[in-house]
């Protein structure tokens, strides 16, 4: 959506409108002649619909801490957003799974 650099910092902040995609974030960096560092990110946020209570966060919760490269998760039925800190590489389709396996909507 967008993104605003910092020439002093070595840094760019980037606005998301979906689901990150560093592959492309990386791919247009390095096409204009920059290089990027390798992404080690340390948390995420993800979107999920159906979570109604608390009985959902802790469903949710738990599954997500099952994922191998989730260290610790929170989830709130109030914003529809879980919070992942990681401990390894970041795998979507496997929190896909893990979301949907208990009955909700991943919403990226």
């Amino acid at each position: 959506r967008e993104a605003e650099a910092s020439h002093e910092k070595g840094t760019a902040d980037v606005t998301l409108c979906g689901p990150w995609d560093g592959e492309a974030v990386r791919k247009s960096v390095e096409a204009e002649g920059y290089q990027c560092p390798e992404e080690k990110p340390e948390s995420r946020t993800i979107h999920i619909e159906g979570m109604m209570c608390e009985h959902c966060e802790a469903a949710v919760k738990k599954a997500l801490e099952k994922l191998p490269f989730v260290a610790e998760a929170a989830a709130s039925h109030e914003t529809g957003t879980a919070v992942v800190k990681l401990s390894g590489a970041w795998d979507e389709d496997a929190v896909r799974a893990a979301v949907e396996a208990e009955d909700y909507t991943y919403a990226g």
